[in-house]
Protein backbone atom coordinates (compact mmCIF):
# COMPACT_ATOMS: atom_id res chain seq x y z
CA UNK A 1 0.00 0.00 0.00
CA UNK A 2 2.62 2.39 0.82
CA UNK A 3 4.55 1.72 -1.98
CA UNK A 4 1.47 2.29 -4.48
CA UNK A 5 1.08 5.93 -2.69
CA UNK A 6 4.72 6.58 -3.38
CA UNK A 7 4.37 5.55 -7.23
CA UNK A 8 1.28 8.16 -6.39
CA UNK A 9 3.42 10.96 -4.98
CA UNK A 10 6.47 10.53 -7.50
CA UNK A 11 3.72 10.18 -10.68
CA UNK A 12 2.65 13.69 -8.87
CA UNK A 13 6.07 15.45 -9.15
CA UNK A 14 7.07 14.42 -12.46
CA UNK A 15 3.26 15.83 -14.18
CA UNK A 16 4.37 19.18 -11.84
CA UNK A 17 7.77 19.22 -13.27
CA UNK A 18 6.85 18.39 -17.19
CA UNK A 19 4.41 20.95 -16.80
CA UNK A 20 6.27 23.97 -15.45
CA UNK A 21 8.64 23.01 -18.15
CA UNK A 22 6.32 23.05 -20.46
CA UNK A 23 5.08 26.66 -19.23
CA UNK A 24 8.67 27.50 -20.14
CA UNK A 25 8.44 26.82 -23.35
CA UNK A 26 5.00 28.63 -24.31
CA UNK A 27 6.14 32.30 -22.39
CA UNK A 28 9.35 31.83 -24.30
CA UNK A 29 7.58 31.15 -27.31
CA UNK A 30 5.17 33.81 -27.06
CA UNK A 31 7.74 36.81 -26.22
CA UNK A 32 9.70 35.12 -29.48
CA UNK A 33 6.76 35.21 -31.40
CA UNK A 34 5.94 39.19 -30.32
CA UNK A 35 9.27 40.25 -30.95
CA UNK A 36 9.09 38.45 -34.84
CA UNK A 37 5.55 39.82 -35.44
CA UNK A 38 6.45 43.88 -34.04
CA UNK A 39 9.80 44.84 -33.59
CA UNK A 40 9.13 48.18 -32.37
CA UNK A 41 6.78 46.75 -29.75
CA UNK A 42 8.16 47.29 -25.92
CA UNK A 43 6.42 44.16 -24.38
CA UNK A 44 8.32 41.89 -22.69
CA UNK A 45 8.49 39.47 -20.05
CA UNK A 46 7.54 40.25 -16.47
CA UNK A 47 10.10 40.65 -14.00
CA UNK A 48 11.62 37.63 -12.79
CA UNK A 49 9.22 35.61 -14.35
CA UNK A 50 12.29 33.63 -15.50
CA UNK A 51 13.59 33.37 -12.08
CA UNK A 52 10.54 32.21 -10.34
CA UNK A 53 9.57 29.50 -12.64
CA UNK A 54 13.50 28.49 -12.51
CA UNK A 55 13.03 28.41 -9.16
CA UNK A 56 9.82 26.13 -9.06
CA UNK A 57 11.52 23.64 -11.91
CA UNK A 58 14.82 23.36 -9.01
CA UNK A 59 12.31 22.93 -6.36
CA UNK A 60 10.41 20.09 -8.05
CA UNK A 61 13.47 18.33 -9.17
CA UNK A 62 14.79 18.63 -5.38
CA UNK A 63 11.53 17.10 -4.00
CA UNK A 64 11.93 14.39 -6.10
CA UNK A 65 15.24 13.87 -5.48
CA UNK A 66 14.42 13.51 -1.87
CA UNK A 67 11.78 10.78 -3.00
CA UNK A 68 14.26 9.07 -4.29
CA UNK A 69 16.70 8.89 -1.42
CA UNK A 70 14.20 8.30 0.80
CA UNK A 71 13.18 5.00 -1.37
CA UNK A 72 16.69 4.36 -1.22
CA UNK A 73 17.50 4.44 2.43
CA UNK A 74 14.26 2.10 3.06
CA UNK A 75 15.62 -0.51 0.67
CA UNK A 76 18.89 -0.69 2.14
CA UNK A 77 17.15 -1.16 5.49
CA UNK A 78 14.99 -4.22 3.89
CA UNK A 79 18.74 -5.72 3.08
CA UNK A 80 19.91 -6.06 6.69
CA UNK A 81 19.01 -8.77 8.61
CA UNK A 82 19.30 -8.05 11.82
CA UNK A 83 19.03 -4.41 13.93
CA UNK A 84 22.45 -4.77 14.95
CA UNK A 85 23.30 -4.50 10.83
CA UNK A 86 20.84 -2.01 10.25
CA UNK A 87 21.50 0.39 13.51
CA UNK A 88 25.81 0.14 11.84
CA UNK A 89 24.31 1.08 8.68
CA UNK A 90 22.07 4.20 10.09
CA UNK A 91 25.16 4.99 11.95
CA UNK A 92 27.39 5.13 8.46
CA UNK A 93 24.93 6.63 6.44
CA UNK A 94 24.23 9.74 9.22
CA UNK A 95 27.92 10.47 9.35
CA UNK A 96 28.17 10.74 5.45
CA UNK A 97 25.25 13.29 5.51
CA UNK A 98 26.96 15.36 8.35
CA UNK A 99 29.75 15.17 6.36
CA UNK A 100 28.47 16.34 3.29
CA UNK A 101 26.35 19.17 5.14
CA UNK A 102 29.59 20.42 6.42
CA UNK A 103 31.70 20.52 3.24
CA UNK A 104 28.65 22.40 1.79
CA UNK A 105 28.60 24.97 4.78
CA UNK A 106 32.39 25.38 4.00
CA UNK A 107 31.49 25.60 0.31
CA UNK A 108 29.04 28.88 1.35
CA UNK A 109 31.38 30.55 3.43
CA UNK A 110 33.92 29.87 0.37
CA UNK A 111 31.21 31.87 -1.85
CA UNK A 112 30.84 34.94 0.37
CA UNK A 113 34.68 35.30 0.52
CA UNK A 114 34.74 35.35 -3.40
CA UNK A 115 32.01 37.89 -3.41
CA UNK A 116 33.77 39.84 -1.13
CA UNK A 117 36.58 39.87 -3.16
CA UNK A 118 35.04 40.47 -5.88
CA UNK A 119 35.35 37.48 -8.13
CA UNK A 120 31.80 36.75 -8.78
CA UNK A 121 28.53 39.03 -9.58
CA UNK A 122 25.74 39.24 -6.42
CA UNK A 123 23.43 37.22 -9.04
CA UNK A 124 26.04 34.31 -9.45
CA UNK A 125 26.35 34.25 -5.35
CA UNK A 126 22.84 34.10 -5.05
CA UNK A 127 22.09 31.39 -7.65
CA UNK A 128 24.84 29.16 -6.17
CA UNK A 129 24.25 29.63 -2.30
CA UNK A 130 20.41 28.69 -3.60
CA UNK A 131 21.64 25.56 -4.90
CA UNK A 132 23.97 24.76 -2.19
CA UNK A 133 20.92 25.64 0.57
CA UNK A 134 18.50 23.62 -1.28
CA UNK A 135 21.24 20.36 -1.22
CA UNK A 136 21.35 21.02 2.39
CA UNK A 137 17.91 21.01 2.96
CA UNK A 138 18.09 17.50 1.13
CA UNK A 139 20.40 16.11 3.28
CA UNK A 140 18.65 17.20 6.57
CA UNK A 141 15.31 15.02 5.06
CA UNK A 142 17.62 12.45 4.75
CA UNK A 143 18.27 12.80 8.21
CA UNK A 144 15.13 12.75 9.48
CA UNK A 145 14.57 9.63 7.74
CA UNK A 146 17.80 8.24 9.76
CA UNK A 147 16.15 9.44 12.99
CA UNK A 148 12.57 8.03 11.93
CA UNK A 149 14.51 4.17 11.15
CA UNK A 150 16.73 4.68 14.79
CA UNK A 151 13.49 5.64 16.84
CA UNK A 152 11.82 2.63 15.54
CA UNK A 153 14.52 0.35 16.74
CA UNK A 154 13.77 1.83 20.03
CA UNK A 155 10.36 0.51 19.77
CA UNK A 156 11.72 -2.86 19.63
CA UNK A 157 12.78 -5.58 22.17
CA UNK A 158 16.78 -5.49 20.98
CA UNK A 159 20.24 -6.06 23.18
CA UNK A 160 21.08 -2.98 25.13
CA UNK A 161 24.20 -2.31 23.14
CA UNK A 162 22.02 -2.11 19.82
CA UNK A 163 19.49 0.47 21.80
CA UNK A 164 22.20 2.70 22.99
CA UNK A 165 23.68 2.78 19.75
CA UNK A 166 20.05 3.73 18.44
CA UNK A 167 19.63 6.38 20.98
CA UNK A 168 22.90 8.24 20.22
CA UNK A 169 21.81 7.86 16.33
CA UNK A 170 18.71 10.08 17.62
CA UNK A 171 20.26 12.24 19.98
CA UNK A 172 22.97 13.34 17.22
CA UNK A 173 20.90 13.51 14.59
CA UNK A 174 18.48 15.86 16.43
CA UNK A 175 21.12 17.89 17.64
CA UNK A 176 22.90 18.55 14.64
CA UNK A 177 19.75 18.76 12.51
CA UNK A 178 18.66 21.58 15.14
CA UNK A 179 21.41 23.73 14.70
CA UNK A 180 21.85 23.35 10.71
CA UNK A 181 18.17 24.21 10.17
CA UNK A 182 19.15 27.50 12.75
CA UNK A 183 21.64 28.29 9.72
CA UNK A 184 19.53 27.49 6.56
CA UNK A 185 17.29 30.10 7.99
CA UNK A 186 19.96 32.71 8.63
CA UNK A 187 21.34 32.05 4.82
CA UNK A 188 18.05 32.46 3.92
CA UNK A 189 17.32 35.24 5.22
CA UNK A 190 21.37 36.44 3.37
CA UNK A 191 19.79 35.57 0.17
CA UNK A 192 16.69 37.32 0.51
CA UNK A 193 18.67 40.72 1.34
CA UNK A 194 20.79 40.25 -1.37
CA UNK A 195 18.08 40.23 -3.43
CA UNK A 196 16.97 43.21 -2.70
CA UNK A 197 20.35 44.92 -2.60
CA UNK A 198 19.83 43.73 -6.39
CA UNK A 199 16.86 44.82 -7.08
CA UNK A 200 17.78 48.08 -5.47
CA UNK A 201 20.81 48.60 -7.32
CA UNK A 202 18.55 48.04 -10.45
CA UNK A 203 15.82 50.87 -9.74
CA UNK A 204 18.97 53.36 -8.89
CA UNK A 205 20.84 52.71 -12.47
CA UNK A 206 17.04 53.10 -14.21
CA UNK A 207 16.58 56.34 -12.65
CA UNK A 208 20.37 57.93 -13.42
Amino acid sequence: MNGSKRLVKRRRIVFALALALLTIIGVSALFVSRIVGDEDTDETLPPYLGKSLSAQIQGLVQQHKEELLEIRLERKMMLCQTWEERLNELAGEQESLMETVRTMEQEMTTLEERLRNGEITQGEFIMEMNRLRLEIRTRLRQLEGVEKEALKALQNDIPETNKELAKRIVEANHAFRDAKKQLQEEKKAEIKARVEEQKQAKEKGKNK
